[in-house]
């Protein structure tokens, strides 16, 4: 599948220091054939074999210092062709290490771009090689450093790795909902033309919606959220939450727990179960709210100017307006992200004039885990809408080279001019530019059989040239 120059060049780990660029480093980690993709699930239509690749770039922390963030893409193996870029925003990481560039979302960004994707997909600011507290849940940072890898990927067209066209897509699933809500935000904002977005059971509304969720009279077993998002906005926003510690916020035991978690002693998933152990003591009810102190649970829950809530709603992603076609994907049983929050964002985009916003359920029994693959699926047909892929590597030759009949589903005529005085090659190629059929054809007039190629528009390209602009459709 790899070119031998490629494989040679990345057989070791290389680094690249490209001089003016934000790439530091990339290399090519494995391949995935449609095949192997297709045996993951009999439901995956792939269409291309893909190549994974590591990347590390430039981006900045939260206090604007330079800082070198990691992440991984993906690329259909077609050098012949254009491909859309989707970005795609993973979910809550349990660590540092539980990230794209690392585990197992490599096996995701070959499944999503088999179906003709450029996949790029960020490990986000304090995760992966970036050192320091993972700011979660901050917009301004997911969108940040989720702009910063896309303009890197980008830069690799120059390598030869990649080759893409005007399209570009975002999508996401939990925190990766929430990320990708805000990066199309940031894209928007920077004047980037998205061709649409497809935000997958996200928190976009934490002040009210997951407020809401999480510290009602209900159990909610994933309480890790509340100290994870406690200490990214103590982080984020110095200015509102410099004088509330987490002594201040949270009783003693708890307080406790969360420290270890900031200082990276303990992993995500061991506090969670770590605070649910304390909560469900002598029979308990797994309810969050009883981890915080009585003054400082009754002003989140009833005073709007709290400099807790005040921090909560700078990181909500709800109140704006897309000038594309986005769509919030959820599942209404789901257990830790409410599907409240896609109702609410969708209500408020289209009272700010919003023409192309919708939310859809798309399996009503699902809870967070179950409902990823219907989710999955819903976004891979919402984007094949508008997705785009073309040919691209070949030049265009109109002079004296003629194929006919067009419309065809039988014999296909050449006439070639007397320029081409011995053997061509020709190839005709799908509209996602795999070869379908080669020949070789003598000068002159030349018949192909084609019948079996099946139905659908084609490209005719003779010696590496495409013919002309003029497709051939085949019924």
């Amino acid at each position: 599948m790899k070119k031998l120059f490629l494989v040679l060049s990345f057989i070791f780990t290389t680094v690249f220091l490209i001089k003016g660029q934000d790439i530091v480093n990339y290399k090519y980690l494995k391949s995935y054939t449609k095949k192997q993709i297709k045996d993951i699930n009999p439901l995956i239509n792939a269409q291309y074999d893909m190549d994974i690749y590591y990347l590390e770039y430039t981006t900045k922390k939260i206090n604007s210092n330079k800082d070198t963030a990691s992440g991984m893409f993906a690329v259909p193996a077609s050098k012949i062709t254009k491909f859309p870029i989707l970005i795609y925003e993973h979910g809550t990481a349990n660590d540092r290490n539980g990230v794209p560039s690392k585990d197992d979302n490599q096996v995701l960004a070959a499944v999503i771009g088999s179906y003709g994707y450029i996949c790029v997909f960020p490990d986000y600011i304090g995760l992966g090689i970036s050192k320091g507290l993972h700011p979660y849940l901050d917009p301004k940072s997911e969108s940040w450093a989720t702009i910063d890898m896309l303009n890197a990927v980008k830069k690799l067209k120059e390598k030869k790795i990649l080759n893409y066209n005007d399209q570009l897509f975002v999508t996401g699933y939990s925190q990766g909902g929430h990320a990708a809500m805000a990066a199309s935000k940031g894209l928007q904002d920077t004047k980037v033309k998205l061709t649409a977005s497809a935000p997958m059971s996200g928190p976009y509304s934490i002040s009210k919606e997951m407020k809401a969720f999480t510290l009602s009279d209900r159990e909610y077993r994933f309480c890790g959220y509340l100290g994870s998002v406690f200490l990214s906005a103590k982080y984020i926003y110095p200015d509102l939450l410099a004088e509330l510690s987490v002594e201040d916020a949270f009783k003693p035991d708890f307080a406790e727990i969360i420290n270890k978690f900031a200082i990276e002693e303990i992993d995500l998933n061991t506090m969670n179960k770590a605070m649910i152990n304390l909560l469900s003591k002598d029979g308990g009810k797994v309810t969050p709210s009883r981890m915080f102190k009585d003054e400082v649970k009754q002003k989140v829950l009833e005073d709007p100017e709290y400099s807790l809530n005040k921090a909560l709603k700078r990181m909500d992603v709800c109140d704006w307006k897309p000038d594309f076609p986005l769509k919030m994907i959820y599942c209404k049983a789901d257990d830790q992200v409410t599907y409240r929050n896609a109702v609410y964002t969708d209500s408020l985009m289209k009272v700010n004039g919003a023409k192309e916003v919708s939310s859809v359920d798309v399996f009503s029994a699902g809870n967070h885990g179950s409902c990823f693959s219907f989710a999955l699926l819903k976004m891979v047909k919402f984007f094949s809408e508008y997705q785009k892929i073309q040919t691209s590597s070949y030049d265009i030759i109109t002079d004296g080279i003629e194929f006919y009949p067009n419309p065809n589903h039988g014999f296909l005529n050449f006439n070639l001019p007397n320029r081409f005085d011995s053997k061509v090659k020709v190839q005709i190629l799908n509209i996602q530019g795999q070869v379908v059929l080669e020949e070789r054809i003598g000068n002159k007039e030349k018949t192909i059989d084609i019948s079996q190629i099946g139905k659908g528009i084609f490209f005719i390209v003779v010696n590496g040239k495409e013919v002309s602009r003029k497709k051939l459709v085949v019924y």
